[in-house]
Parts: structure tokens; sequence; C-alpha cells
């Protein structure tokens, strides 16, 4: 008799809220795909918002054991009076309208205790928390004093109830022992992986006109936060060019943030300052599979951040084969295997050196066998349960 499969629980989070949460849960579903049928787990989407939106998105996903329920669910007056006197007996009674215990095996990537509330749905499930970074602790003048207080308060919440964690990197999980060497949290590293989405429609030849691409070029597809240090790259370009050396440089990503909405701004006034609108193409917020192929055509692919939990940008690169320029960070080492070189995130000098060498001097780019990194992935994914133990 076949053993039976287990039931996972995956909350979706908001695209236009947070891109790089969005993808990362469509990667989940994506790297299960990956495991022979037997050891593909039951799949229920959590979600709030629009379903048709969210489904559109998994379906195209082909994930054979998928069903979706809502994160907040309505209950008639009648039922919301049985609570409260449930509530008044006992306090932890389960009140009409919550999921059994049972319904998943556990529900992941959690951030914080809003499913925990006295009338959540889902207060009953089992949950595993995801702690992304500590970039709070490493550039504290990126947030504001009320945010700073949030996230430390939030992680001792976490310390004190003694919630299963999960961390992106070993480096993230050597940080959260550091600043908090009081922790007995039960822990696991799940190091995420990028899956490709379907790229037989959009070529190269239709990509490159689109965007006015003709020879040689380079590409920084990061959000515009200050900590992606997009100024590095400019000054390394502008140190280029007044040598007389053309380089071709694309910035991709939305521009707009609600916590530094004059960052991009900034940027672009930058470039044109610099007399540099010629090198230094914005892009905006590009369809994605347009932009892997501009990843995977680049003469390397430059990610300058200041901090990473587990860059989404490096992951995309190894994915599509390409080669890259990256800051000198204790976890671009743990990502960084193959094709990457690296510069101080502050020396603009260097990361140019480094940008002449592979216009004209390019490393053989070494072939990697990312498939089997993805199903590690997976069955590493699958092990989150033992968290619960």
């Amino acid at each position: 008799m076949a053993a039976a499969r287990k039931k996972i629980g995956i909350l979706l989070y908001n695209q236009k809220l947070w891109t790089g949460g969005f993808y990362y849960t469509l990667n989940l579903i994506r790297s299960l795909q990956f495991l022979p049928d037997a050891e593909k787990p039951e799949v229920c989407f959590f979600y709030s918002g629009n379903l048709t939106d969210i489904s559109n998105e998994i379906t195209t996903i082909n994930y054979p054991y998928v069903s979706y329920l809502p994160v907040y669910v309505r209950v008639n007056v009648v039922q919301r009076i049985i609570n409260k006197f449930k509530r008044l007996i006992d306090k932890d009674a389960v009140l009409l309208g919550n999921y059994p215990a049972n319904t998943v095996n556990y529900i992941y990537p959690c951030l914080n205790f809003s499913l925990d509330g006295t009338y959540s749905v889902l207060r009953r499930i089992h949950k595993i928390y995801w702690i992304p970074d500590f970039q709070d602790k490493y550039y504290p003048d990126f947030f504001s004093k009320e945010e700073l207080k949030n996230r430390d308060a939030l992680k001792k919440e976490f310390i004190e109830k003694n919630v299963p964690l999960v961390f992106s990197s070993f480096n993230a999980a050597d940080d959260f022992k550091k600043f908090y060497p009081q922790a007995e949290n039960n822990i696991q590293v799940l190091r995420f992986t990028s899956i490709l989405p379907d790229m037989q429609g959009v070529s190269w030849e239709e990509v490159s006109e689109t965007y006015n691409i003709d020879g040689s070029y380079f590409i920084s597809p990061n959000q515009f936060w200050p900590h992606k240090n997009h100024n590095v790259v400019i000054d390394a370009v502008d140190l280029l060019v007044k040598k007389g050396i053309n380089v071709t440089l694309l910035f991709t990503g939305k521009e707009f943030n609600d916590q530094a909405p004059e960052y991009a701004v900034n940027l672009k006034k930058k470039v044109a300052d610099l007399g540099l609108n010629k090198q230094i193409k914005f892009l905006g917020f590009i369809d994605r599979a347009e932009q892997l192929l501009l990843m995977k055509h680049a003469a390397a692919v430059i990610q300058p951040s200041l901090f990473e939990g587990w860059s989404t940008v490096v992951e995309d690169t190894k994915a599509v084969g390409g080669r890259m320029i990256v800051s000198d960070l204790p976890i671009h080492r743990e990502q960084c295997v193959e094709n990457a070189v690296f510069f101080q995130p502050y020396d603009a000098q260097q990361l140019a050196d480094e940008i002449i060498t592979a216009q004209t001097e390019p490393a053989e780019i070494k072939k990697i066998d990312y498939d089997a990194h993805i199903r590690a992935f997976a069955q590493d994914f699958l092990t989150l349960g033992n968290l619960l133990n």
C-alpha cells in the first residue's frame, strides 16, 4: 500500500506588495515538479485577495495536487455569538469557521504571528516561520526606529514562543545565533533555487530589438532599494567612460518603493548629471522571461548589493548559465561557487576593472547541473516538518 501523501500549506504573498516573496512561494511548488510522483505532496495554497489572479499563475505550473483555502473566512452573526461564548468558557476552544489542525501538516513560510490571533481560521494549524535575513542588524540606517524596534521584538517573540525557524542560508543561521545566543529554537536552512518559466515564446532577437541591444552589455537586475547599492555601478561606468572605454549597462526592477521613494529618482538624476544616459538605461519592471534572457546574454550580471539573505539575482543567473560580478559578502561567497568574480562593494575602481575583464577577456562559463540544486531544494522543503518534532 502506497504511503499517504504529505499535505503542506504554502502561504501566498501579494505580488504587488512583495515581489520577491511571491516568486519565492511560486518557486517552492515549481521545485516539487522535479520530484518523482510518489514523493510529491498535496499542496494547499492559503491566499488572500483575488483567487482568480493567484490561481492563474499557479495553473501554468501544472502541479497535479493543488487546492486553495482563504486566509480570511467570514462567519455569520450567529456563529460570531457562539464563538464568543465558546471563548468565555474555554480560551482554547475550536471556533466555528476555524480550519482543523489536520488540514495540512504545516504552513510555510510564516513571517509573523498574524495568523495565530484569537479569531484566525488558521490558529490551530502548525506553522513554520521564516526569517529571510538580518539586514536591520547590519544596516540599521535603512530602517526607521519603529521598524527596528518591531523587527527585534518579533525575533524575541519567536524565541520566547520557541517556534520552528527557517533561514535561507547558513550565513543567516549563524547571524541568528550571533545576535540571539539565548535562542533554543529548532532551525533549518532552506537555500532556495530559481525555477525558470517557460521561455519558448520569447526569442532573443525580439528582446534585443525591444530594448535596443547591440553588442556587449552588462545588467544589474535589482529592485530599487538603497541596500542594492546601484551607486557603485554608476560610479564604475563613469570611471570607464572617462577613460574612453565604451560600456552599456541595463538596470531593471520596480523603481518605486514606499520606504525610499526618491531613491530611483536620485539615481536617474545622477546618471543625467554625469552625462551617462547613453551608457546606462533604466528599463523598469519588465517581463520575467525577457529579463532572464537579458541576463543570459549579458557579458556579466552585476550584483552590487550591500546585503542579501540569499540572492534571487544570483540564483537566476546560475539557472540561465550566466557570468557574475558580485559584491564580496559572506553570503555571496556561500552562494557563488562557480562563474563569479568578487569586488569590494564600495570600490568602484575594482568593479570597473572587473567590467573591463568581462568585456574584453571573458572567462569560460562552467556548466553546472542546476536541476540537481532544484531537486535538493525540493527534498529539503519536504523535511521542514521535522522541525515540529
